[in-house]
């Protein structure tokens, strides 16, 4: 199972818990969710596209997240509310099972704070422990922050997908492509 055991940080303003979250809090991922949506259009959808899913849904997949070998979610909490999330995807074929892509978030009101670090460094720990030798991530090239995080994590830059994303009012974005790879 792709269960982390709770980790519980000082920072800044208070204790955060990483941990992995149970079925019970997908209302509240939701939410979580549709607010992070609203405050960047870095993430993969546009908020409506939020509206059709069901806390039955979410609850179906945090379930299946924590009963797969070769996946991981996690939540980071301040105060029992989540404020980050990160899901890494690997894959059960044999070929493929040593690499995984992950995306992560973070509520904008605790941008700066290290919340995404803390979130990096659960993936790292979970991953070295199963034999996992390549990690990836897309990233918009503009999210200049993101992209200091992940090279502070020793993530590399790949390659460009031009034009990868389309926003509302027509404009494109390209994507970056970094990976971290491990001996």
């Amino acid at each position: 199972m792709a269960k982390i055991k709770p980790r519980h940080r000082q920072k800044k303003g208070g204790e955060i818990i990483i941990e992995n979250p149970s079925s019970a809090d997908a209302q509240e991922l939701l939410l979580y969710l549709k607010q992070t949506h609203q405050e960047t259009d870095f993430l993969l959808r546009e908020p409506e596209e939020l509206e059709d899913m069901t806390r039955e849904q979410e609850e179906e997949f945090i379930e299946n997240m924590n009963e797969s070998d070769c996946n991981l979610f996690i939540v980071a909490r301040k105060d029992d509310k989540i404020i980050g999330n990160l899901g890494f995807t690997g894959s059960t074929l044999k070929r493929y099972c040593h690499q995984g892509e992950f995306g992560m978030s973070v509520l904008k009101e605790y941008w700066g704070q290290g919340i995404g670090s803390l979130l990096l460094e659960a993936l790292l720990e979970w991953a070295a422990v199963r034999d996992i030798t390549r990690i990836s991530l897309r990233v918009d090239t503009d999210n200049t922050k993101a992209i200091g995080l992940y090279q502070k994590f020793g993530f590399t830059k790949e390659g460009i997908l031009r034009r990868k994303k389309r926003l509302p009012d027509g404009e494109y974005r390209d994507e970056m492509v970094m990976a971290r790879l491990f001996e």
